[in-house]
C-alpha cells in the first residue's frame, strides 16, 4: 500500500465508519509504526519527524498528495488527520516499539494460533478457509477482550 491508496482508504473508512455509527459515537483508528509496516518497499517509506520540510514536501508531491506551500512541516506530516477529522475520527499514533497496546496484535496473534493449531493440509485455500472461520467466529465479547486487556497494560506504563 502507498500513501495515495492509504489516504483514500482512510477517507473511505471514516466515511463509512461515520454514516454507520451515527454522528454522536466516538470513533478512533489506531496506527502503529512500526518499522516493518513502513519500510517494506521504497513507495512505503513515509517521512519522519526528523524530515526536511522540502523532503516531506517532496515525498508528498511523488505521490500526488496536494498540499498548500505555505504549510509547516507540522502541518504536512498531518495530512491523514485532516481526512479523519472531516469524518470527527481521532487518530491514534502508537509509540514504536510498543505493540502490547495495539488491540490488532491480540487478535494477529490468536488467529497466527488458531490457524497453526487446526491447518493440517498447509494448503493455500485451507489456510484461506481457516482465517475466515476465525473471522466469522469473532464476536463483540472477544474484540472488547483484546481492547480491555490493553487498557490494562497501559495502566501499567
Amino acid at each position: 500500500m502507498d500513501s495515495t491508496h492509504f489516504l483514500s482508504w482512510l477517507d473511505s473508512t471514516c466515511a463509512t465508519l461515520r454514516e454507520e455509527i451515527g454522528e454522536k459515537e466516538r470513533i478512533a483508528i489506531c496506527l502503529d509504526n512500526a518499522t516493518w509496516h513502513n519500510k517494506l518497499t521504497e513507495e512505503s517509506i513515509i517521512p519522519k519527524r526528523s524530515s526536511t520540510k522540502g523532503e516531506i514536501q517532496k515525498w508528498l508531491q511523488d505521490r500526488k498528495i496536494n498540499f498548500l506551500e505555505k504549510f509547516v512541516k507540522a502541518q504536512l506530516l498531518q495530512l491523514s488527520d485532516r481526512i479523519a477529522k472531516k469524518y470527527a475520527v481521532e487518530i491514534i499514533r502508537l509509540p514504536k516499539l510498543h505493540c502490547s497496546l495495539n488491540p490488532i496484535e491480540l487478535s494477529w496473534n490468536n488467529l497466527k494460533q488458531f490457524v497453526r493449531d487446526q491447518n493440517t493440509t498447509f494448503r493455500q485455500d485451507d489456510v484461506k478457509q481457516l482465517i475466515e472461520q476465525f473471522m466469522v467466529a469473532m464476536d463483540n465479547k472477544l474484540a472488547s477482550s483484546y481492547f480491555h486487556h490493553v487498557y490494562e497494560v497501559e495502566e501499567m506504563y
